[in-house]
């Protein structure tokens, strides 16, 4: 599997993305009421696509909150801009392992739909760590249940952008080694999630 690989799949599908996919509303707003994200927070949404979490984080943070959704596909993002162009939301191209922004540091770390395409989960977690806040909050989550998912992603094509999703256990694992505390984790017929809190009390990250 390559960066590239995944970048050009969802460029190709860009424009149809949203008609492709279905995203439960009420399933979202549950997910992102988990990790209680306040008026005025600095959230990242890694992997935004074409935004589909961007008006239920906009609720969320206010206006005197911020968003920054970043994104592979360079044709995800043009079409998450025109869908929400405010002011309080920046578009990112590019991939969040190498992403520097004037050492901003987050809220909140949101993973939707996004996990099975990270190259080295380990590293990608690592760096989450580090974008976070003390105390901040992550959520590797989808609004569908883990077979669902890697039913999808068996399919024909799918395979080379998807390392699958593995059981929340592994992630929770993954999660304690890059430095989170495990808050909750769920992997039912209905949904996944896994959220942590960064903690301060681990060997220096670098």
């Amino acid at each position: 599997m390559k960066q590239n690989t995944i970048k050009d799949f969802f460029n190709e599908k860009a424009e149809r993305w949203d008609q492709i996919t279905n995203h439960n509303p009420q399933k979202i707003k549950f997910l992102l009421e988990k990790i209680k994200i306040s008026s005025g927070n600095i959230v990242l949404d890694v992997g935004t696509g074409t935004g589909i979490l961007i008006p239920f984080l906009l609720e969320l943070v206010g206006h005197e909150g911020q968003i920054i959704a970043v994104d592979l596909s360079e044709k995800m993002i043009e079409l998450a801009q025109k869908k929400y162009p405010k002011q309080n939301v920046n578009f990112v191209v590019g991939d969040v392992n190498n992403l520097i922004l004037d050492e901003i540091r987050y809220d909140a770390v949101i993973c939707y739909s996004v996990f099975p395409h990270f190259l080295n989960p380990e590293e990608t977690l690592l760096n989450l760590w580090k974008l976070l806040k003390p105390e901040g909050q992550i959520i590797v989550c989808h609004s569908e249940s883990k077979d669902t998912i890697n039913h999808r992603h068996q399919s024909v094509g799918a395979q080379e952008i998807s390392l699958g999703l593995p059981e929340s256990k592994e992630v929770e694992k993954l999660f304690v080694k890059a430095g989170f505390k495990v808050l909750d984790s769920v992997d039912n017929e209905e949904l996944y999630y896994v959220i942590g809190k960064k903690r301060m009390d681990v060997k220096n990250k670098g």
